[in-house]
């Protein structure tokens, strides 16, 4: 695995060396569009719809536009002037409870390894938030781009996860809050109970990427002159119920699972 970035986190008066690695891949086939009359790929067109004319890069500005308000311009000089400086270290800024940052506000998780040296200090920095059930929450510049992160302990390894500043989440719309009412006690008694008959361990590679799969195949049946084979897996069964009567749902569920 190839570390994408290189620098030092610093704690206080500490500064360990690291190398952060992508925690995670996208897997999808990439299609390219591409002119039908001669096969060959289309390139991106920037075109000025008011003057009807292609632009060409040294002709482009980059500009704020809210509602009919008149577009501010910006030069690259000015958006150079307050860009963050690229300077490879992730600052802890404080230390807070990980069970205090939801998993909504988490954004994409790298592996933290130690550099050529600093691994017994980065080892001891693991332990410690393990134990401790903490994350250190600083900034940390990447692709040129300032953002805010957390340093956590897993099970087994070290991790920087970018996090979304507080103005970039949400709350629940009404409909999605959790209700204040008290539910009825015998439909949330059955509902724990079909909830504890579906439960079992969660292994990743029972869940197909079904799209992806079947897409890889007809790419290859092209590559090979075959007919593309009809493999579109079938939905699951999905039998009637009755959304109207929760208590009956739930307890004909549970007499499918061999539960009632």
């Amino acid at each position: 695995m190839q570390a994408f970035w290189r620098g030092t986190v610093h704690i206080a008066r500490l500064r360990i060396p690291v190398k952060l690695y992508a925690a995670a891949e996208e897997k999808a086939v990439v299609l390219h569009n591409r002119h039908k009359e001669c096969g060959h790929a289309v390139t991106q067109l920037k075109y000025c719809a008011y003057c009807a004319m292609a632009v060409e890069p040294d002709e482009l500005e980059r500009a704020y536009q809210r509602g009919g308000d008149r577009p501010v311009a910006l030069t690259e000089e000015e958006l150079r002037s307050i860009a963050p400086e690229n300077d490879k270290r992730f600052r802890v800024v404080r230390f807070a409870r990980a069970s205090e940052v939801p998993a909504l506000w988490m954004k994409k998780h790298y592996y933290v390894g130690a550099d050529e040296v600093g691994e017994d200090a980065l080892t001891l920095v693991g332990e410690q938030l393990r134990r401790l059930g903490r994350i250190g929450i600083g900034y940390i510049t990447l692709r040129s781009v300032r953002q805010l992160a957390g340093l956590w302990a897993s099970d087994d390894a070290l991790v920087l996860t970018t996090l979304h500043y507080a103005d970039e989440v949400r709350s629940a719309p009404g409909s999605a809050q959790a209700p204040s009412g008290r539910p009825d006690g015998e439909a949330s008694a059955e509902l724990g109970a079909l909830i504890e008959a579906m439960s079992g361990p969660f292994e990743p590679k029972q869940y197909a990427n079904v799209y992806q799969d079947a897409l890889r195949k007809l790419v290859a049946s092209k590559l090979s002159n075959r007919p593309p084979e009809d493999e579109r897996p079938p939905e699951p069964a999905d039998e009637d119920g009755d959304s109207r009567d929760l208590l009956d749902a739930i307890r004909a569920s549970l007499k499918e699972l061999g539960r009632s």
